[in-house]
């Protein structure tokens, strides 16, 4: 498709909702994209808390919108769209949710959004529903619970880790294979799966449920790089950001268990214990204020 010449948003807030906030009626947002030969309408009901129906609303919202859509149907046709074009391009982004794309280069954003990713994997640990449909082993389901129980408000240490070359991505990129990006990748990702099978199959499963993942926007990240944050117990909370195309930073978030962690104080002793456990002679581990 052809690069857009101009583009027109138009955004319709029913009384009652304000943008970017929680909302109790959706906000209406159309988007007429001009290119040549071809216009998109693209429609895109977004909310804060969840969907609402376009007819829950009163009637005289619902004819308000039908009016602004009937009006940029018309124009697409008079910018040389045919009928069929503008039919089957209006529904494009129709049924989209909200979408939070955060950017910044700030070194304390990549700390703070472990913070949030840690949270998150709470929650799923208190996930009643969740855990009554994932889990079925009594014993992993303890785990769960007692992960859940542990306090993730603030943890007592904070680690970055960097230059996490091991024996074995040392010899993946001394070969030449097309493969190669991918395997180091995986290999990278599978460090916390690899502690966790340390304490037995239960431990790893347990833990594995509990996976956050996510992605945004950040221009500083330029190597794959941990954020290690110690907790008062058994529990410790272990993220992977790794650089993306276009500056997205891939973010991948488990909960560890070991018991050299519970007793780790320094840099020196996490450095230590990645180097003897993991093979990572050349990590380089700097310990960081904790963000409030």
């Amino acid at each position: 498709m052809c690069k857009p010449l101009f583009i027109y948003t138009l955004t319709a807030t029913p009384p009652g909702g304000t943008p970017n906030c929680h909302l109790s009626i959706p906000q209406k947002q159309v988007t007429l994209v001009r290119t040549q030969g071809v216009a998109i309408i693209y429609r895109k009901i977004s909310c804060h808390s969840r969907f609402i129906p376009i007819f829950a609303f009163s009637f005289t919202h619902t004819l308000a919108f039908m009016k602004a859509a009937l009006f940029l149907f018309l124009l697409s046709l008079c910018l040389g769209c045919t009928n069929r074009h503008g039919n089957a391009v209006g529904i494009i982004g129709g049924a989209d949710g909200p979408t939070n794309i955060y950017v910044s280069n700030d070194s304390t954003t990549l700390e703070a959004y472990g913070l949030q990713l840690t949270q998150q994997m709470r929650q799923l640990a208190h996930d009643s529903c969740y855990i009554a449909y994932a889990v079925h082993a009594e014993k992993i389901k303890s785990l769960v619970e007692a992960i859940g129980r542990q306090a993730y408000d603030k943890p007592r240490k904070v680690f970055r880790l960097s230059h996490l070359h091991t024996k074995k991505t040392d010899e993946l990129l001394s070969q030449s294979s097309a493969t190669k990006p991918i395997l180091i990748d995986r290999l990278l990702r599978s460090i916390p799966a690899q502690l966790n099978a340390q304490g037995g199959a239960d431990l790893l499963a347990a833990t594995s449920l509990l996976i956050a993942e996510d992605a945004f926007l950040y221009a500083g990240l330029k190597e794959y790089t941990f954020y290690l944050y110690l907790y008062e117990g058994r529990y410790q909370s272990l993220v992977l950001y790794r650089p993306g195309k276009s500056h997205i930073a891939l973010a991948h978030a488990s909960f560890i268990a070991h018991q050299r962690l519970e007793e780790a104080e320094t840099a020196e002793d996490v450095k230590r214990f990645f180097s003897e456990m993991l093979e990572m002679p050349e990590v380089e581990v700097e310990e960081l204020a904790v963000v409030s």
